[in-house]
């Protein structure tokens, strides 16, 4: 309460006094400003214990999820209403998002297999070879990983990638032989799924009886393929004739 009493240059007094109430303002606190990935998203921002609220993205609830950069605001109001006010930024980086795709079976001819995560060349790679390129060729068997980096961001990926050697054929070099010694015999070697000759046989081995480039695609357990082809000549033997039987003095 406060009085004063005043006095004139008579000598007469007057009095007077007021009452003030001093209420207390609201003191929000939304966090200080912060720098998060897409991967930790949305974040709360809570406003503290008010009669109403007003967010600067026109929320007005006490509690607001925000997901995106930008700076958030919000002013709040008690019930005897006196206001306060808070800030903050909010700085959202992009989470790396690696993806190498399903594991991997290739035929040793197929090979370098190229990994690729698939995300911005610019972000910082590390593969488990060692490697810092945003790609990798392998060669070999085996499990690979990458962690991507954007800033403080990270993510990881990995896949199994399997280099199955193809298969070895030999039929045997280009051949002649004399008409009688036919059939001769190809062998295209034991073990495989499937043979596929120009013949149209599907055997492991086949019999030719005549002139003609031969040629067989094998088929391993894995699907891996192979090719092997020779060249084959029939020479006529020669038909000598001396003639009839003969009876002489």
């Amino acid at each position: 309460t406060y009085a004063v009493t005043v006095t004139d240059i008579n000598g007469c007094t007057g009095s007077d006094n007021m009452n003030l109430n001093v209420n207390p303002s609201p003191n929000p606190d939304i966090g200080a400003d912060q720098f998060v990935c897409t991967s930790d998203v949305p974040i709360s921002l809570d406003a503290g214990s008010g009669a109403s609220y007003n967010w600067s993205t026109g929320d007005v609830s006490q509690i607001i999820n925000v997901s995106t950069t930008d700076n958030y605001s919000v002013t709040v109001t008690n019930l005897d209403g006196c206001t306060g006010t808070d800030d903050m930024n909010l700085n959202v980086s992009p989470t790396p998002a690696p993806d190498l795709g399903p594991d991997v079976t290739v035929c040793d001819y197929n090979s370098p297999v190229t990994l690729d995560p698939g995300t911005n060349p610019a972000y910082t790679y590390n593969w488990s070879t060692g490697s810092n390129s945003s790609t990798l060729s392998v060669n070999s068997s085996g499990n690979y990983s990458v962690t991507v980096t954007n800033g403080s961001c990270t993510a990881e990926d990995a896949i199994n990638v399997t280099v199955n050697t193809s298969p070895a054929v030999n039929i045997g070099p280009d051949q002649s032989e004399c008409d009688y010694n036919l059939p001769i015999t190809l062998d295209a070697g034991a073990g495989m799924s499937s043979y596929n000759w120009s013949t149209g046989g599907n055997t492991q081995t086949v019999n030719i009886t005549s002139s003609g480039n031969y040629s067989v695609t094998v088929t391993d357990v894995n699907g891996c393929t192979a090719e092997d082809d020779m060249s084959f000549t029939v020479n006529p033997a020669p038909l000598p004739d001396v003639g009839p039987d003969q009876t002489l003095c």
